[in-house]
């Protein structure tokens, strides 16, 4: 019943839904489409130069925003606070640099004669390592006397990670091969 209504309601004249659009629609429709196009390549240089525009009023903003802060005085405020807190950092790098140095030299002196000068440009953590391992004078071997976690185990043995990371090093080859 359906399919009989449908072909009934098709026979008629002006039946657009099977039947190929004339060609006057099809210009028609090509028309309108260019019409739009255009209406849209438009509407974008149009919000461009309003994108162009606001970027340009946020610039001139900006720089008025700075010139009232200047006129105000509040550069030279923010410029000491700054100049503050390079100093605390100066001071804290110094510090650091104290520490380090002074943790060298007295690793250093742990080591035997032969082993400084190679060791004293090492990485600290590196020098750490190595004097943990070979212990302190007088302590029995395989005993670590370093802190734990420095790179030896109990053993006196080179962790995987310690072999992996300094095996390249001839000096650190010589100096822990008994650990190897």
């Amino acid at each position: 019943m359906l399919d009989e209504q449908q072909n009934t309601a098709g026979s008629g004249e002006g039946n657009t839904g099977n039947a190929a659009p004339d060609s006057r629609d099809l210009k028609t429709l090509q028309n309108d489409f260019n019409g739009l196009y255009g209406k849209n390549k438009e509407n974008e240089r149009k919000i461009a130069a309003f994108e162009k525009d606001a970027e340009e009023r946020a610039k001139a903003d900006q720089l008025a925003s700075d010139k009232a802060a200047a006129d105000r005085g509040e550069f030279d405020t923010v410029l000491k606070a700054k100049d503050e807190m390079i100093a605390t950092l100066q001071s804290k790098s110094d510090q650091w640099d104290t520490y380090q140095t002074s943790t060298r030299e007295r690793l250093l002196e742990k080591l035997p004669e032969d082993q400084r000068d190679t060791w004293k440009t090492a990485d600290l953590t590196l020098l750490e390592a190595h004097v943990s391992s070979i212990g302190e004078p007088g302590s029995p071997a395989g005993v670590v006397t370093g802190k734990p976690g420095s790179g030896a185990e109990a053993t006196g043995k080179a962790t995987s990670a310690e072999i992996e990371a300094n095996y390249a090093n001839p000096a650190w080859r010589a100096a822990n091969a008994h650990r190897l």
